[in-house]
This record gives structure tokens, C-alpha cells and sequence, in this order.
């Protein structure tokens, strides 16, 4: 439960998600909240709304975990629906945390069957920053246009590139990501990103 928390505070704190509640009416359910709620349930192989507000009202460990809301069932479905792509970039988080608490080993997978350190070039490289803003511009909410101008050259060429479909840039976002999550470092060179970057060696 502790874990499946974190992962959320994790997936919140990354992305920047923030949600608007300042519109008139009865303020909404929390939405980190709501969202650990049927995450937990997803991950307890609990995916029937029914059941999921049962439990916000009866189970000790899923009241402890949102926080003590009672969502309905109707209520539960809504959220599902309506914040799908927040549930995607969570099941990606998954990787990168159990990667970090060495629950899983991804030392030994790349796209080509090599690791070899990419070439390094300071005209064509994306920053993590980057990664993550163009990840919520695709999944979350669209960047507004002085984000836009404050993202690097390779960044907004690859936001204004027609010839690949939005589910393949978030595709090849998580990938980025996902290397420079590993190999401890801040930029990628984007003309072989293919290549897996070599892990940072620690220093003692």
C-alpha cells in the first residue's frame, strides 16, 4: 500500500499535475486521492467500480490510502474515464521505481540487442526537462505557447514533426525517458537514441 502511494506521489510530483478546482458547485474529490483508490484496487485486481466504493467505505487499507473519501460508484467511473492518461503515465512511473528499488533488472534490454554509448552531440540533444514537458503536452494537457518557446530547438522540432502520430511520440518519450532515468544523466543525443546510454558509473 506504502509503495503503490508513493508511486502516485511520485507520478503527481514529476509531471507537475496539478487540477483546477477554483469552478463554481461542490468541490471535487481530491484527485491524487481518487486516484490512489483505484490504483490500489487495480493492482489488488479490483476493477468493478461497485466493489472499489465498497471498499472506500468498508476496507481499512483503501480508506487509509485515499484518505478517507467515498466516492460512488458512478463517481469512480467518471474518474476512469475521464483521467485515463494520468492512469498511463502511472503504469510507466511503475518502471522507472521498480528499476530504482531494484525490483526488476532492465540492465540487459535494448531495442537493438547492444549497449553502447550514444554520440553525444551539444546541437542535437533533448533535455529531461523537455522530456517531461512534451510527456504532458501529449498526455495531460496541452503546452501553452510560451512553454512552447521555452522548450530547446529539438524539442519543437520534434513537437511540430508531422510524420509521426501522436501515440508514437508518447511511445518514444517513455523510451527517452526511461534512458535517462537509467543512465543517471540529464540530456540524450537524439541522433542515435536508439542506443542505450552506459550507465553512470557511482562514485565512492
Amino acid at each position: 500500500m506504502y509503495l503503490a502511494s508513493e508511486i502516485i506521489d511520485g507520478t503527481f510530483n514529476f509531471f507537475k499535475i496539478e487540477r483546477d478546482t477554483s469552478g463554481p458547485g461542490k468541490p471535487p474529490f481530491n484527485l491524487k486521492d481518487i486516484i490512489k483508490l483505484i490504483f490500489y484496487g487495480y493492482i489488488n485486481k479490483i476493477t468493478s467500480s461497485i466493489v472499489l466504493a465498497y471498499n472506500a467505505k468498508h476496507n481499512y487499507l483503501y480508506n487509509i490510502i485515499s484518505h478517507g473519501i467515498e466516492p460512488s460508484d458512478r463517481t469512480i467511473r467518471d474518474y476512469c474515464v475521464y483521467f485515463q492518461p494520468i492512469y498511463r503515465l502511472v503504469m510507466s512511473f511503475i518502471l522507472i521505481v521498480a528499476n530504482r528499488m531494484v525490483f526488476t533488472d532492465f540492465e540487459h534490454v535494448s531495442i537493438d540487442g547492444t549497449i553502447k554509448e550514444a554520440y553525444n552531440s551539444p546541437f542535437n540533444i533533448i533535455k529531461e526537462k523537455d522530456i517531461s514537458l512534451l510527456i504532458r503536452h501529449y498526455v495531460i494537457q496541452e503546452l501553452t505557447k510560451d512553454e512552447i518557446k521555452k522548450l530547446r530547438r529539438t524539442a519543437r522540432k520534434f513537437l511540430n514533426d508531422k510524420s509521426k502520430s501522436d501515440e508514437e511520440k508518447v511511445d518514444i518519450l517513455f523510451y527517452w525517458w526511461y534512458l535517462l532515468d537509467y543512465s543517471g544523466q540529464v540530456s540524450l543525443a537524439l541522433n542515435d537514441y536508439d542506443a542505450r546510454l552506459m550507465k553512470t558509473k557511482n562514485k565512492t
